[in-house]
This record gives structure tokens, sequence and C-alpha cells, in this order.
């Protein structure tokens, strides 16, 4: 284990690709964690059949969506992080067991 630890901080100071790496995944985490109370202004799955496509950045007077819509009135936006949670709560229980 002392051997795994040293690699890893040798890793940490050598190469900026795995303290990017890391970061990105400490986010993803965070992101994962912390998804049920974020104030996001749309359910991932709520229709707005009046809002079909609309496209990415576009501010109206009372609709923003970061992302756009999709066929369906839905936020990508909230389909984009409600999908990274589920993945992650897949895959990371894969990870440990493998």
């Amino acid at each position: 284990m002392k051997i795994f630890l040293y690699d890893i901080k040798n890793l940490w100071r050598e190469k900026p690709a795995f303290r990017i790496s890391v970061c990105f995944l400490a986010f993803f985490v965070l992101l994962v964690i912390f998804l049920p109370f974020l104030p996001l202004p749309y359910a991932p799955n709520e229709l707005h059949l009046d809002r079909v496509y609309q496209p990415p950045f576009q501010w109206n007077s009372t609709h923003f969506h970061l992302f756009g819509t999709d066929a369906l009135g839905r936020d990508v936006f909230s389909n984009t992080v409600g999908g990274a949670r589920t993945a992650f709560l897949i895959s990371f229980p894969v990870v440990l067991l493998t």
C-alpha cells in the first residue's frame, strides 16, 4: 500500500494530465453527491411542448435553457446531469467489484 501511495504522489507531482483527470473526477463525484440539492430550474423529465428544440443559450424573457431543449421540450442540461449521476451510480460499483 505504501508503494501505491508513493506512485500516486509521484504521478501527481510529475504529470499534469493526471492532476487534471483527478480534478475532473473529483468534480464529477461532487456533482453526483450534491445533485439532489442543486437548484435546477427544470426537472429532467418535465415536458414543455411550447419550447420544443429551443437552441442553447437563448435567453427569453421568462425561460432559459442552458443546453437547449429536445423534441419534447425537456431541458437537455437537466437530462445530462441526471444521466451523469445514473452513469456514476452504475459504473462506480462495477469498477470497485472489478
